[in-house]
């Protein structure tokens, strides 16, 4: 079957917010209409191979960046701007007192266009309801800026802690940031009486500090620039490692994956579900790394 893909998007005249997008499907069309962009999200999920096509015509539209809520307390924020920038990942209510934990806030404004990354982020939030200035822990896969800028944002104004490894704190400090928790290999658990229990893994390749969180109790793994949708992270940074990315690679591969959240949008949304469909990832990627 071939792969669905935008033929045309007709929006309305006079203005209005009403539009249609027509996908064509082999000799077949789909249409679909809404006066919600959001609603592309079911199109997203129904046709993965449009994904990233769905996000690229959000930021056409003029939109604010798609809200997917995974789980209850789940929200993923796929970066949809022309610059490079990052997915975020939210959990709502996760520490004491009901504040969030973000993975991976990303740039405050991007380095090419100028984008307002942060603000982008801090609008979807505040459209799902939440409010950002209830960020108590800002949890950074690494220390490149298109992830770690806006903690620095964050914590200045909102008094967000900041995780990283220590081996990439070097890194972040250049930026002027300011790690107040190190994470490593082992248990992190949060909320009253550690309710929420999340794993890290130091996961080096791309960076040598670099860090991958599992959430054992939805089979999450929020992968941040270790693998990608059929891909994975670059090794030619300073502190990069062909050779520990392979291994990285490897020893995640032999978790139980549901949903594998990744750094960015390259190639789909970022997000890939299904136990079957994360395995294929993991095998497509092997054949070339191993």
């Amino acid at each position: 079957m071939l792969a669905p893909r935008i033929a045309a998007i007709i929006r309305a005249i006079r203005g209005a917010e009403f539009f249609k997008i027509v996908f064509l499907c082999g000799r077949s069309s789909i249409i679909h209409a809404s006066k919600d962009p959001t609603d592309l999200t079911a199109i997203a999920f129904q046709f993965p191979e449009l994904s990233h096509n769905l996000c690229n015509l959000r930021c056409c539209l003029g939109r604010i960046p798609p809200v997917m809520r995974l789980f209850e307390n789940l929200y993923a924020y796929p970066w949809t701007g022309n610059d490079n920038n990052c997915n975020s990942y939210l959990f709502a209510g996760t520490l004491t007192g009901g504040r969030h934990v973000i993975i991976d806030p990303g740039h405050t404004v991007t380095p090419a266009y100028r984008e307002p990354a942060l603000d982008r982020l801090i609008r979807s939030i505040a459209r799902d309801g939440l409010n950002s200035s209830d960020i108590g822990l800002v949890v950074l896969s690494h220390g490149h800026p298109d992830h770690c800028e806006a903690a620095i944002a964050l914590r200045d104004n909102y008094g967000s802690l900041v995780a990283l490894h220590s081996a990439d704190e070097p890194a972040y400090r250049r930026m002027g940031g300011k790690v107040d928790l190190f994470l490593d290999e082992g248990e992190l658990k949060l909320g009253p009486a550690g309710s929420t229990v999340f794993r890290i893994y130091h996961s080096p390749g791309h960076t040598p500090g670099h860090i991958t969180v599992y959430w054992p109790e939805r089979r999450v793994l929020i992968a941040g620039d270790c693998i990608f949708y059929r891909s994975t992270g670059r090794t030619d940074f300073p502190g990069g490692s062909a050779r520990e990315l392979a291994e990285t690679i490897k020893k995640l591969a032999d978790l139980e994956i549901e949903h594998l959240l990744c750094g960015h949008a390259y190639g789909n949304s970022g997000i890939i579900s299904g136990e079957e469909e994360v395995r294929e990832n993991f095998r497509t990627i092997g054949s070339f790394l191993f």
